[in-house]
């Protein structure tokens, strides 16, 4: 595995490029709410630790759909690069990856990647990278009960759950946790919480609000 395999080296716009990556997340498809198409998001990771985003529409998910598994390592070539949304959170700082008609995506063999992810982030770190998304050991100290809110911009009244956890350098932060997150692995670690479980909670983001809390 060469580095030109990397995704540090991908560029804004550019159109012919291949990477070779392990697929560690598939978000579920979600169709438009106008019915007319669906869409889907993937997180792979190179040799690196290092994680992008690809998303795929209408019938190139259907093109691809038969050969992606969690915990593959695959070369992908060609299709969009473009900037991420700096309003939401995004496992790349800059890029994510658009798969298109020109794309392709072939299981790998010999070059395969680890699904441990080594570079682990700080409660540090990932507060000076609000919009980064990152992965991060904690120390469950207390599990708090789950509270139904109502989200500002739009008045949907969604669930969350909070826990006061520690991070690897003695931070005490709050978790929040939303929706079916709050409700089943909040209730699995509520049912845990005289044992102090460390988990490893992936894709996190930081924020400040009466202190830090991500």
């Amino acid at each position: 595995m060469d580095s030109s395999s990397l995704i540090k080296n991908l560029t804004l716009h550019q159109r012919y490029w291949t990477i070779i990556v392990l697929l560690t997340e598939m978000d579920a498809i979600r169709n438009f709410k106008s019915g007319q198409g669906k869409v889907q998001k993937l997180t792979f990771m190179d040799k690196e630790g290092l994680k992008i985003y690809a998303i795929m529409f209408n019938e190139i998910i259907d093109k691809f759909s038969n050969i992606l598994e969690i915990g593959k390592t695959y070369m992908i070539s060609n299709g969009q690069v473009k900037d991420i949304n700096k309003n939401f959170y995004n496992v790349h700082e800059k890029f994510e990856i658009i798969l298109n008609n020109l794309s392709e995506i072939h299981l790998t063999v010999n070059d395969t990647i680890q699904s441990f992810n080594k570079n682990l982030s700080t409660i540090e770190e990932i507060m000076a990278n609000p919009n980064l998304s990152s992965d991060v050991i904690l120390l469950v100290l207390k599990v708090y009960e789950v509270r139904t809110i109502c989200r500002q911009k739009d008045k949907k009244k969604i669930l969350k759950r909070d826990l006061q956890v520690i991070g690897l350098r003695s931070e005490i932060i709050t978790l929040t946790l939303w929706e079916a997150l709050a409700t089943n692995e909040g209730k699995q670690l509520e049912d845990m919480r005289n044992e102090k479980p460390i988990i490893l909670v992936k894709g996190v983001v930081g924020k400040y609000f009466n202190g830090t809390s991500i």
